[in-house]
């Protein structure tokens, strides 16, 4: 009789469920494991980088702000992958080794390096003057990769000066060990009762496992080292907001966060600190014949150059520095019967990669937004009485936004010093840059009408009967603007009047919260909606229902439903067998299958598509 395999011992499943990081050094749970190597990644090229432009400016003029060493930033183009003019010059590029006898190139500004090493093709940054360092970084595209230097064991060198961060030997504190640790993130996401978690660790302890490194006897230990863990996060604060409807008053009670400790935590967090980009900058990517603006980051973005050159230059004081913020509010189903609307931040000011990730650097859940049930039948309501109703929604999403975000308003006007991870004091000014919401959750935020008023975009005065109108512009909706809107219906002498302007500007006669903060603008902070507006709604409620009407018609449904499934599998994109028949509901699956139309049509199908997609992605008016 054949004997049974050997089960892995707990030892082997710990080691196999924990990776090492090449680049940090630390053992990481393998489930996060791709995006916390991706994050160091970026933050050690980032140091490569940095350590290579430090280099390179020792030769290149520190001064040229343009594509050419004598142009002047104002002729930088504003506008994204703007051309440079075709005529300027390249810049030329010095040795890019390390060599820390080298002048620097402020102290020989107007030095022209040899054009034996002008490249052909590079990136070329240039900070705002207000930077601590403005000089302007030349990052070459077609040169020989320079050998990283070596890093010592145990340190993550930092971008700001020789500032070097010490990687914990015990990422798992405050628990005991990393057997404690494992086993309770299991026990808390497994949701394990107290009983099954005393009678497994007193298995665990006793007879069923040989050299077991658990330290933790019971739940109530256990417990003991969660809450020493949650002292090191942010913790949820109780508040309530009251607002009258129908001649009653409704109190709404709600947890949030203050995003303001949030912030502080991330800029004191030093293995954050070579990441932080503290100021904006204008990025092109340039060649022999011309440049092309690139908006890859929103530090990179017109908003923020134009925040900084309204901060105070810093002239050998402290640095004034914009704090941007990414806001995101939407309604989740958690059953098909629960729903809540979560609120979540997100920091601006540091990568993509790491601030769009859930471990640290990432976003922060604020809150709740309070479930406002409706007392009535939608369809029994007067419109009166559903006008009356939808004010009544946004007076209670501006009061608890208010509340949530009542740390920042002072300092959004006047700023905050404090000294950051990396040693140096900065003054923040704090603000929202970016807002992601649907069409539905927009208007609640913005306090503006829906999609049936006269003018229903939250971000533009366009009247309904002209929203086909993409290549038109119209006038845009401003805090300035919208604040006399509101001023007016204050002294307007009649009701009907006052509904009048309201009616004219698409808004309800309630004051923005945002429209007592600096740096932001509630109506130009909000982003387009690329999932709904395009993804779910031009291309997979009417063009994709359209193109299966012409192909039934025409008897090539089946040839459609062939060439999906023969389409061969590609790592982030979904496979469909019966595309056909199956009805989709969510956005990434129409956007999977508009990535594969080219491939799965052919012909004058193929041409009527490309005709289709330039209407589904117009520039945008607003």
């Amino acid at each position: 009789m054949t004997r049974r395999p050997v089960k892995k011992s707990i030892k082997e499943k710990t080691e196999n469920s924990y990776k090492k990081c090449d680049y940090c050094r630390t053992h990481r749970d393998a489930r996060g494991f791709d995006k916390h190597r991706a994050a160091c990644k970026i933050r050690f090229t980032i140091q490569n980088e940095s350590r290579t432009a430090r280099a390179a400016r020792a030769g290149v003029d520190g001064n040229a702000t343009n594509c050419s060493a004598g142009h002047n930033t104002q002729a930088a183009p504003t506008s994204l992958l703007e051309p440079i003019d075709e005529q300027t010059p390249d810049p030329a590029l010095l040795d890019l080794a390390d060599d820390s006898n080298t002048p620097s190139s402020s102290s020989n500004p107007t030095s022209v390096p040899p054009s034996s090493v002008v490249a052909d093709e590079y990136i070329k940054i240039t900070p705002h003057p207000h930077s601590l360092d403005p000089t302007t970084i030349i990052v070459p595209l077609n040169s020989p990769k320079t050998a990283q230097p070596e890093r010592k064991p145990g340190l993550i060198s930092a971008i700001a000066g020789d500032h070097e961060i010490p990687v914990d030997s015990r990422p798992w504190a405050p628990f005991r060990s990393l057997a404690d640790f494992e086993y309770t993130e299991t026990a808390v996401n497994g949701l394990l009762s107290k009983q099954v978690v005393n009678k497994q660790l007193e298995g665990f302890n006793s007879a069923w496992a040989i050299g077991s490194r658990l330290t933790i006897r019971n739940s109530n230990d256990m417990e003991a080292s969660l809450a020493m863990a949650c002292e090191y996060i942010i913790k949820f604060k109780s508040a309530s907001v009251s607002v009258e409807y129908q001649g009653r008053t409704h109190k709404f009670d709600f947890q949030y966060r203050d995003p303001w400790e949030w912030i502080l935590a991330l800029i004191h967090d030093e293995s954050l600190a070579p990441l932080c980009m503290w100021n904006s900058v204008k990025k092109f990517h340039c060649t022999r014949e011309k440049g092309e603006r690139i908006i890859d980051e929103p530090n990179t973005g017109d908003a923020w150059w134009n925040i900084d050159s309204s901060l105070p230059d810093s002239k050998g004081g402290f640095p004034h520095c914009h704090i941007p913020l990414h806001f995101w509010l939407d309604k989740g189903m958690v059953t098909r019967r629960v729903k809540k609307f979560p609120m979540v931040l997100r920091p601006a000011w540091l990568p993509r990669q790491v601030r769009n990730a859930s471990g640290n650097g990432g976003g922060l859940l604020l809150g709740y937004m309070p479930i406002i049930e409706d007392p009535s039948d939608p369809s029994a309501r007067s419109a009166a009485e559903t006008l009356q109703f939808a004010q009544f929604k946004r007076e209670v999403y501006q009061k608890v936004l208010k509340q949530v975000f009542r740390t920042l308003k002072r300092r959004s006007w006047y700023g905050e010093a404090h000294r950051c991870a990396d040693g140096e004091y900065r003054i923040l000014y704090p603000g929202i840059l970016i807002e992601s919401q649907d069409g539905e959750e927009a208007s609640y935020f913005c306090a503006c009408r829906a999609a049936l008023a006269n003018y229903p975009c939250p971000k533009c005065l366009v009247c309904k009967d002209e929203l086909h109108c993409v290549s038109r512009t119209f006038p845009a909706r401003t805090s300035e603007s919208m604040r006399a809107v509101i001023e007016q219906v204050s002294v307007a002498t009649t009701k009907a009047k006052k509904e009048k302007i309201l009616q004219d500007h698409g808004l309800h006669d309630i004051k923005h919260f945002l429209w007592d903060f600096r740096f932001s603008d509630p109506y130009k902070a909000l982003s387009y909606d690329t999932l709904h507006s395009d993804d779910l709604g031009k291309w997979g409620k009417h063009i994709w229902e359209l193109l299966l009407g012409v192909l039934e018609n025409a008897g090539a449904k089946g040839v459609l439903t062939e060439r999906m499934s023969a389409f061969p599998r590609w790592n982030g994109l979904k496979h469909f067998h019966n595309v056909t028949t199956i009805k989709f509901t969510d956005g990434q699956s129409f956007y999977d299958i508009l990535k594969a139309s080219y491939c799965y049509l052919i012909g004058e199908w193929l041409r009527q598509l490309n005709i289709t997609i330039d209407i589904v992605y117009p520039p945008l008016c607003c």
